[in-house]
Order: C-alpha cells, then structure tokens, then sequence
C-alpha cells in the first residue's frame, strides 16, 4: 500500500514536478539530438552551400561551425525556460483525498474541484510514455457521472497504480458507508410505521 501522509481524513497528494521538469528537459534535449542529425544530414547530402545563397546577396558571411555554441545554448535556455515554467505551474497542484470526495486545486484556481466519491464510475491508473514507465509516475483517470465533466485526471503523480488501488478502497468504503446508512433508515421507517 502506499505511503500517504494522514491529516485528520485527509491525504494530500503533490505532483512530482522534479520529475516532470527531468521529463521535459529530456524531451527538448531528444529533439535537439534529432534536429542536429537532420541537420548533419543535410550537410553532408546537400550542403548548407544552398541556404548561404540567400546572405551572400546581402554580403552577409555566415559560418555555421561558429553558430554550433549559440544552437546549443538557444536549446539549453529553451529547455531550462519551459521546464522551469512547466515546474512552477505542476508545483502548484495539489489533490486533497477526502473519506468522502477529492479536492483538486490547480495553479492560481481560487475554486477547487470536488469529486465526491459517489459519482466516481472508474478509476484507472495510466503510465504511457517510456519516461513515465522509467520514472514510475502518470495520472489517476477518475471516470465520472452526475457531473459536468465525464472524466478528470489526477496529473504527474508518482506510482499512479499504488495511489488509483487506495482511492479505489476508499471509494468503496464511502459506498458500504452509504449503503448502511440507507440499511439502517429503513429499517427504523419500518419499524416506525408499525407504531
């Protein structure tokens, strides 16, 4: 079972936003690789002669090998300004598990969602990607009725099998709860209504 810190019915859940900063940092940097080999390609099939034509009529020089160090650092701050920025925003996430529902506030959101637990249909855990699989992290889809939306996810949440099993578990124990409840006013409706 997992490790979740218990506050007086409440589990907080935080997204792992150094791991989702590693993904995406790991994306850039994969289609950098990629970009490079494209361009080597290119180099070596047609040359880069052709696209000096359209400077050499404005007596622009351009050397390609010296542009090499800005590429790499254009990428690098591409890569350290959308990770970053995608880290502030994941960080400021937060899944408050309840008995009864789960709160989920986004960002800057002053209005929070609530799920109770009695519209949940579904719950399933989902790792696609191979930096996911790597890294053990995804999200929790709950499939949802009675509500606006069909379906909401819990984001970049770490052994996301672990987290939708012990949800799973309370949203079946506030189902029992409910059931019992029902069990128990109705028998005394019927044994008030014999009186």
């Amino acid at each position: 079972m997992i490790d979740m810190p218990d506050t007086k019915d409440q589990n907080i859940l935080k997204p792992n936003a150094k791991k989702v900063f590693f993904m995406n940092f790991l994306k850039v940097i994969s289609i950098a690789v990629i970009l490079i080999v494209v361009f080597l390609i290119f180099n070596y099939t047609i040359g880069f002669e052709t696209l000096l034509t359209p400077f050499e009529v404005f007596n622009i020089e351009v050397n390609f090998p010296n542009l090499t160090p800005y590429f790499i650092g254009g990428v690098l701050g591409i890569a350290l300004l959308l990770g970053g920025t995608n880290y502030l925003s994941v960080k400021s996430m937060r899944y408050n598990v309840y008995n009864d529902n789960i709160t989920i506030s986004k960002g800057l959101s002053f209005s929070p969602k609530v799920i109770p637990y009695q519209n949940v249909l579904r719950i399933t855990p989902n790792k696609n990607g191979l930096f996911k699989t790597i890294l053990n992290f995804g999200s929790v889809i709950f499939e949802l009725s009675g509500l606006k939306e069909k379906e909401i996810k819990l984001d970049f949440v770490d052994k996301p099998d672990e987290i939708a099993s012990y949800i799973q578990s309370l949203v079946n124990k506030n189902a029992q709860v409910k059931q019992a409840k029902f069990s128990e006013t109705y028998r005394l409706n019927k044994i008030t209504d014999q009186f």
